[in-house]
């Protein structure tokens, strides 16, 4: 007997046609029900390997059994003259017409059922889609790019450990500085330029995210007492090299410096001869402000961790920078890296410390031993108009100094938008918030800060969107921000601010976890007692060790717990934000803009659109 033969009365065959059909029908009806149920891709995928791997299995059980009247037995223990497979054909042959009779209905009501298109608008999908999220403060992509426009990217760490990324960085920051006082060259911001760390993405497709023709890109290797750095210069319209070298030098902190200038020099006549660059005549070279190689590595490595932020990385980055200006008083960057720290230092809840004191002497002495420096000016610019010894003229004079010694600062506008909010200018803050943006579209903190004050001042939409933009670009919401909790708890969203809450204690109040359900009752229950329960509150977060001086989050606390005059004293409620908020008094407001001496100001510097002058010594505000 041939073995087609033999399969045939075994009924593999029919087994087989029957598996097959019953199998795909089982597919289709499954992935109908797993659309409906919006189940994870997974699951078809696992359906479908159990159907195709249970095929030889079923075709080898076929064959060793045969289904009698008694049941199923091994084919060789049935006698072939009492064998029946032919009553077993035919059941698997009605089985097989019923399946196919499924299908035949399967395709009928798909042809009568086709996908539900979505519904067409007036207006084509990509334009709806733009139009809902796009803000003036978010770039254009497909606009045209200047010629004269060049991004760093973070230079790839190849020392033999790998963990020389904070040096690399270091080295391709540097470069960027001296590029941005070429008058004529627009260089991406650091943090715009550097979110593209380890990307994956091409050239072409991050110098048009960028808005930029060039792209300079790189690598560090760092081994001993060597070091080896290469760079090359891509035009991503043509993605044509213009330039790649390698230097290979003795690891020296002056070899450091000479590498990053002559790297720069490179680039200026590289693009001069494609655009014209007024400063070209003029040598590009990085200042070598300190010989000691230890203190350059220190720099780096603490620079690195005050820019992305976050209390452990800024605890750590103080302490560097206060060995660094320990170690070489002379660094003018180590004081002014530290007094950076300083003044973000209460508004991160850092160990209690006198940092107004400490903020002003590290950037005074950053002033005096370079006066070209722009960040310490910056600094003192947040420092003066900040609650509760605000001197607004004082810090208006330090952001214009600022502004003088470097306009494409992105901190400076990030800190003067947050003065003009302070004093009450809304229409200026918003104007340095997007300035801020327009220089770097990937600064968190002043997108939530123009996030916030598009939320008081009513532009709700617009501020939906960017937030929307800055979720898209790996941002984590500032769950410690007044105007979002606030919108939250009116919007009656319990489930977000529950959300919300949870984010802010672990960020900012590890492992009081107890904090959460006293600040969702003092936020939405109107039984709450406020004034009983905030003592008792605050002084637990002080015997955990919190610091509970002025800044953001002291000043949500104080609004939670309806402490508005403590809360106006930490800085938490400027001017322009009073009319977003119910049960401030008039009383309280006028009390806050006297104590901030906020009228002498205006009387200086002209008054807002609200207020007005009233007479000689006073005012009124709408």
């Amino acid at each position: 007997m041939s073995l087609f033969t033999e399969l045939k009365r075994r009924n593999v065959i029919r087994v087989a046609a029957a598996y097959l059909i019953i199998g795909w029908l089982l597919v289709q009806v499954l992935d109908l029900a797993a659309e409906s149920f919006e189940a994870p891709v997974w699951v078809m995928k696992m359906i479908i390997t159990v159907i195709v791997v249970g095929f030889i299995p079923t075709l080898l059980f076929s064959w060793a059994y045969e289904l009698t009247p008694d049941g199923l037995k091994k084919d060789s223990e049935v006698d072939p003259s009492t064998s029946d497979t032919s009553h077993t054909a035919k059941k698997l042959n009605v089985v097989t017409v019923i399946a196919v009779a499924g299908i035949a209905a399967l395709i009928g009501w798909q042809q009568m059922n086709p996908p539900v298109s979505a519904p067409v608008s007036e207006q084509p999908a990509a334009e709806t889609e733009a139009e809902a999220l796009t803000l003036p403060v978010e770039p254009e992509l497909d606009k045209p790019v200047s010629d004269g426009s060049i991004a760093v990217l973070p230079f790839a760490d190849l020392s033999p450990e790998g963990d020389q990324g904070y040096f690399s960085d270091g080295v391709s920051e540097e470069i960027l500085n001296v590029l941005v006082r070429i008058k004529d060259l627009r260089v991406a911001s650091r943090t715009s330029a550097f979110a593209y760390k380890n990307s994956q993405q091409r050239i072409p497709e991050i110098a048009r995210e960028l808005g930029v023709r060039y792209i300079l890109e790189g690598s560090v290797r760092r081994a001993g007492d060597s070091i080896r750095v290469t760079a090359q210069l891509i035009d991503a319209k043509t993605d044509e090299h213009l330039l790649s070298e390698t230097f290979d030098r003795t690891l020296t902190a002056e070899n450091v410096f000479a590498i990053q200038g002559d790297i720069a020099q490179l680039i200026v006549t590289a693009l001069s001869q494609r655009i014209e660059i007024a400063d070209i005549g003029a040598p590009v070279a990085v200042i070598a402000d300190t010989e000691n190689l230890a203190t350059l590595d220190l720099y780096y490595e603490a620079n690195s961790l005050f820019l992305e932020r976050g209390r452990d990385n800024l605890t750590r980055a103080m302490n560097l920078f206060e060995r660094i200006t320990t170690e070489e008083p002379t660094f003018a960057r180590g004081w002014a890296g530290l007094a950076g720290v300083y003044v973000v230092a209460n508004g991160w809840g850092l160990e209690l410390r006198d940092y107004d004191r400490l903020t002003r002497v590290a950037a005074e002495r950053a002033i005096a031993l370079n006066p070209k420096l722009s960040s310490p000016h910056a600094v003192l610019g947040s420092l003066e108009g900040t609650p509760p010894n605000s001197d607004f003229s004082g810090s208006l004079e330090h952001f214009s100094i600022a502004q003088q010694l470097n306009p494409d600062d992105p901190n400076l506008y990030n800190w003067r938008g947050l003065f003009w909010v302070r004093a009450g200018f809304v229409e200026r803050a918003l104007q340095d918030f997007k300035a801020c943006l327009r220089l770097d579209p990937s600064y968190v903190n002043c997108g939530y800060n123009l996030y916030s004050l598009l939320i008081v001042s009513g532009n709700e939409k617009e501020a939906d969107a960017l937030h929307h933009s800055l979720l898209l670009k790996g941002a984590t919401t500032q769950t410690q921000l007044i105007p979002f909790i606030q919108r939250l708890v009116t919007n009656q969203d319990h489930e977000s601010l529950l959300t919300s809450l949870n984010l802010a204690v672990a960020e900012s109040y590890p492992g009081q976890r107890w904090m959460i359900k006293e600040l969702y009752g003092a936020w939405t229950d109107p039984a709450f007692d406020h004034a009983a329960r905030r003592q008792p509150f605050m002084q637990r977060l002080e015997t955990a060790g919190f610091n509970l001086t002025h800044g953001a989050r002291t000043a949500m606390l104080a609004f939670a717990f309806r402490d508005f005059d403590g809360a106006l004293k930490n800085g938490g409620f400027p001017v322009g934000w009073y009319g977003h908020f119910e049960g401030i008094s008039k009383a309280q407001k006028r009390r806050a803009i006297i104590e901030m001496g906020l009228p002498v100001f205006w009387r200086e510097q002209g008054f807002p659109p609200q207020c007005r002058a009233v007479g000689d010594d006073d005012f009124a505000c709408n």
